[in-house]
């Protein structure tokens, strides 16, 4: 039997996720790794901009490649490495 609270079980705890920073907006790959993990669009998402500004995000990339980002956004605390690498872990 499945009541209400065992809904988020469909939300993965962990995710990682790969983009081409040579290639790839870090940003836009933050939003398609939530959109997988929360089994949404991302047209129907909060937008990443309502958590901290995409541009900037981006930007710090562009800078160099040897950057860790944390920030927490769609329920999810989120690492993005200049590596190419977007981890999400559920928040509790």
């Amino acid at each position: 039997m499945t009541d209400a609270a065992d809904a988020s079980d469909d939300v993965p705890v962990e995710l990682t996720a790969s983009f081409d920073p040579s290639a790839d907006r870090p940003s836009v790959a933050v939003v398609r790794a939530v959109a997988v993990a929360t089994n949404a669009s991302p047209t129907t998402m909060t937008p990443l901009a309502a958590t901290l500004d995409p541009d900037a995000l981006d930007a710090v990339f562009r800078e160099t490649a040897e950057t860790t980002v944390r920030f927490r956004y769609g329920g999810f605390r989120v690492v993005v490495t200049g590596s190419g690498t977007v981890r999400l872990s559920a928040e509790q």
